[in-house]
């Protein structure tokens, strides 16, 4: 057996080669509202795809010509292959990918097939930054050809995905005061890793519980580049999301910014600006100038099959999407510190995690 029949992946990188042969079978893919749904009168007409398998190392180039997709290593013409050969191997992978929802790393007969096809090495693009692949389209509004714009790939078929990570840099921390807001003599004692059940804790027994800073520099400057109120918009929702209020991340909006009061126009709009240059570069521990350089769109493998795209014409749909279709989530207590009394100075501080997943 070929080191390319033992290629192992998990759902997400073989959804990335999902992609990818989707992309190349159909041309293109057809852009998508904030419900998911594909708008027919859209479509993304792809003429070459750009996939970097290793930092440093030759691009792989997938041009489209009609019928058949010329692969080039650089610029040299490696070969060329029938569309209807990745048609038929890419339906053999979504029956083979519905069928598995684990999160390790499995063999796929179908996936190692279309690598072989594709003359592909790896699965999944090899990258510092969070764009899986480059395309060139036609632009809509000049019916030329683009320049290269970097895509992030996402996946239903498989477990939710996280639109944020859970790292240090995303911890946020509050200051424990008592009720008249002044340091307090004396705490309770709280659980070792319910977080959720420490904050309403200190709430219920009349303690204020205040956003102090985000604990990275970097992320903190990142967010005041979007607003400089961004930081406290999150540091609500977040305290509302531990103390029980909600999950979903429309829902956590709403009850801290209620659309019926004309003050929650500005923080909710940030919210959905800072979900999609989240979504399209954004790192929390990069300093970010204020300008998405690294991505221009974002490609959703849906369970049925379908690819749809999210390109930045259509930006406000793809930022509804964002918010209806995520939800925080409460990563490990002792890997990053959180929902702990910590005492710095004679003051009380605990620390809260921001993660944000897809729904599904």
């Amino acid at each position: 057996m070929s080191s390319q029949e033992q290629t192992t992946g998990n759902t997400g990188e073989w959804s990335e080669l999902y992609a990818l042969a989707f992309l190349l079978a159909n041309g293109g893919a057809y852009g998508a509202d904030k419900n998911q749904k594909r708008k027919e009168d859209l479509f993304y007409k792809v003429l070459k795809i750009i996939f970097e398998e290793k930092v440093g190392k030759e691009k792989m180039t997938y041009v489209i010509n009609g019928e058949v997709i010329d692969i080039f290593t650089n610029t040299n013409k490696v070969a060329t292959i029938k569309v209807q050969k990745i048609q038929s191997i890419l339906k053999k992978m979504l029956i083979s990918l519905s069928g598995k929802n684990e999160g390790r790393a499995f063999p796929l007969e179908a996936g190692s097939k279309m690598m072989q096809v594709l003359q592909k090495e790896v699965i999944k693009a090899s990258s510092s930054d969070k764009k899986d692949l480059d395309l060139v389209v036609i632009d809509l509004k000049t019916n030329q050809p683009s320049p290269e714009i970097g895509f992030s790939i996402k996946s239903q078929l498989g477990s939710p995905s996280t639109l944020i990570n859970a790292s240090k840099a995303t911890n946020f921390t509050f200051e424990i005061l008592d009720k008249n807001m002044k340091v307090p003599r004396a705490l309770p004692k709280l659980h070792n890793k319910n977080v959720k059940d420490n904050i309403n804790l200190l709430l219920t027994s009349g303690y204020n519980i205040i956003f102090n800073k985000v604990d990275s520099g970097i992320f903190q400057n990142n967010l005041s580049l979007i607003d400089s109120n961004l930081p406290a918009y999150i540091s609500k929702i977040l305290l509302s999301y531990y103390s029980r209020g909600a999950n979903n991340l429309a829902d956590l909006v709403d009850l801290n910014f209620p659309a019926t009061d004309n003050k929650s126009k500005q923080p909710t709009h940030k919210i959905k600006e800072f979900l999609s240059i989240m979504a399209l570069g954004m790192m929390p521990n990069t300093n970010w100038n204020g300008i998405l350089t690294s991505l221009g769109g974002f490609l959703l493998v849906k369970k049925d099959g379908d690819v749809l795209c999210y390109y930045l014409y259509n930006l406000e749909d793809f930022q509804e999407y964002l918010l209806n279709n995520t939800k925080l989530d409460t990563p490990s207590t002792t890997r990053y510190g959180i929902g702990k009394i910590i005492e710095e100075n004679g003051r009380y501080f605990i620390k809260l995690n921001l993660q944000v997943r897809f729904i599904k």
